[in-house]
């Protein structure tokens, strides 16, 4: 059974593990110290913050991934990379695109995971921006929805049939 709810406080450690253990697997190109100072900064910067939305998604009790939105755009949605591929991303995404105006959302430019992840539901890069997020010298891209929010279900909805 998945259901996906508001995140607690009591949630933001285990948020902040999966997010670590995610961008170890898709953004090979930080090393594992700068992941662990960066951990640090996205629980002050990101988890913290009363201007974002946190989304915890839970599979048999068990916290397996979560989303944070800021107005329209998602900013992240790490889930356990051994889940990877079984669909819980897609189903987090279209929770999202049911209850927001989904307008962009974010990946390295180096993270082609997250990328590819993001083009089969309708994203197109839009812009290489700089790194809005930890101020690092990796470029960001900047993607927009380019098909409709139904559109975009849709194509969630056929992948996990």
């Amino acid at each position: 059974l998945m259901e996906i709810k508001k995140a607690t406080p009591q949630d933001h450690a285990k948020m902040a593990y999966i997010w670590s253990e995610c961008i170890m697997v898709t953004s090979y190109f930080l090393t594992t110290s700068e992941i662990n100072k960066l951990e640090k900064v996205f629980e002050e910067k990101f988890l913290n913050n009363p201007e974002i939305s946190h989304f915890t998604q839970w599979m048999d009790g068990k916290l397996i991934g979560f989303a944070c939105m800021r107005g329209n755009d998602i900013l992240f949605t790490p889930i356990e990379p051994k889940l990877f591929g079984k669909g819980y991303g897609e189903l987090m995404i279209k929770y999202l695109l049911e209850n927001f105006d989904v307008e962009h959302t974010y990946t390295y430019c180096s993270d082609m995971h997250s990328l590819a992840f993001y083009s089969a539901l309708g994203f197109e890069i839009e812009d290489k921006i700089d790194d809005i997020f930890f101020g690092n010298d990796y470029k960001i891209n900047q993607l927009k929805l380019a098909v409709s929010r139904e559109e975009a279900i849709k194509r969630i909805d056929s992948k996990n049939k």
